[in-house]
């Protein structure tokens, strides 16, 4: 029976688009399952091949699809890069970084792109394989999400002091000023002199 991270990479590499949301949603049980796949465990292609109907390489194609789009995006927790649980084990978190480095190491697949998801998976891996630098990421973790919590409008950029909302009100009020002098000087040109 296919885990739940092997049918949502199945389903986001037949539907792309998906990839999006499947990145923003919570981690599926399985993921190791995909990474095995992605490095190309021959032995659980073979069986999730039977299970499934879907040929290996299609399904070793969807678990590299998965996880460069569901667990490598763009500012994704050192959690999300290794694939594991905020919880997890430091033995989980050492068995899942052994299986992406298998498919994502620079000798394996060649130099290009791949070295630079590996060095975003060993980036990770050095920070929570160590209790004590594990402690820290996760306080920084906390107080980055309670940081965020409290601006209702993150996107917005922080309220002026009076000062600089002047200044800026001047500013626009003499960029106004100066392109209507360059419109009545233009009007004048065209227009020529009376």
């Amino acid at each position: 029976m296919p885990s739940d991270a092997l049918r949502v990479a199945l389903h986001i590499y037949a539907e792309p688009n998906a990839a999006r949301g499947a990145a923003q949603a919570p981690l599926p049980e399985g993921v190791l399952d995909a990474l095995k796949l992605a490095a190309g465990s021959a032995e659980l292609q073979q069986a999730c091949s039977r299970d499934c109907g879907v040929p290996p390489e299609r399904l070793k194609a969807a678990a590299r699809f998965f996880v460069e789009q569901v667990m490598l995006t763009q500012g994704a927790d050192h959690y999300r890069v290794l694939g594991v649980d905020p919880q997890a084990s430091t033995a989980t978190i050492r068995d899942h970084y052994r299986w992406l480095i298998r498919w994502l190491h620079p000798d394996r697949e060649g130099a290009g792109w791949h070295a630079v998801l590996a060095g975003r998976v060993n980036e990770a891996y050095a920070e929570l394989r160590h209790a004590g630098r594990r402690a820290a990421y996760d306080e920084a973790r906390q107080a980055q999400a309670a940081a965020s919590a409290t601006r209702p409008y993150p996107c917005l950029p922080a309220r002026r002091d009076a000062a600089s909302a002047n200044r800026a009100r001047r500013r626009r009020r003499m960029e106004r000023l100066a392109w209507l002098a360059v419109l009545a000087t233009a009007v004048f040109l065209l227009l020529g002199t009376p």
